[in-house]
């Protein structure tokens, strides 16, 4: 008797443990599968022209973005603005680099990757400088790329 009821139990376990599991999301983004992959079609809302007094909304990158072919990358510097929407890694002393989502609303939506990004001035992070938050309103200026279906600024551009 002993031995079937712990038999039971090892096999509940084993479904409440895969069960469990099932709605916890990737730690990390598969390149093409993300929430900035390229399509064929613009995207609505695009406003700005990239310049530091008028810079492109996060729908106007991920545009151009979009007419990039996979691992191609622009070939001028684009200011683009945003709301901070999550952070992928913070800035650090480490690096002097961070990582984070931005969008023109605050919202999930049309986020573009600002991927290892450095800070104010094109300077690495120090200890001294202020870390973002999410609903922070920044302003990017970097080179655009398609990192194998990925739209984001190129690294520590």
């Amino acid at each position: 008797m002993k031995k079937l009821f712990r038999n039971i139990m090892l096999v509940a376990m084993a479904a409440m443990t895969f069960n469990a599991c099932e709605d916890v999301p990737e730690p990390y983004d598969i390149p093409g599968t993300g929430i900035n992959t390229p399509g064929t079609a613009e995207l609505e809302g695009a406003e700005g022209t990239g310049t530091a007094s008028d810079p492109f909304n996060s729908v106007a990158a991920l545009n151009l973005g979009n007419q990039l072919a996979s691992g191609e990358e622009t070939t001028e510097y684009y200011y683009v603005k945003g709301k901070v929407v999550s952070i992928r890694e913070e800035f650090s002393t480490q690096y002097g680099n961070g990582t984070f989502y931005i969008s023109s609303d605050g919202t999930t939506a049309n986020q573009f990757y600002a991927y290892r990004v450095l800070y104010l001035g094109n300077k690495k992070f120090a200890a001294s400088d202020t870390q973002i938050k999410i609903g922070d309103e920044v302003v990017i200026c970097g080179i655009i790329t398609n990192y194998n279906g990925t739209i984001e600024t190129a690294q520590n551009k």
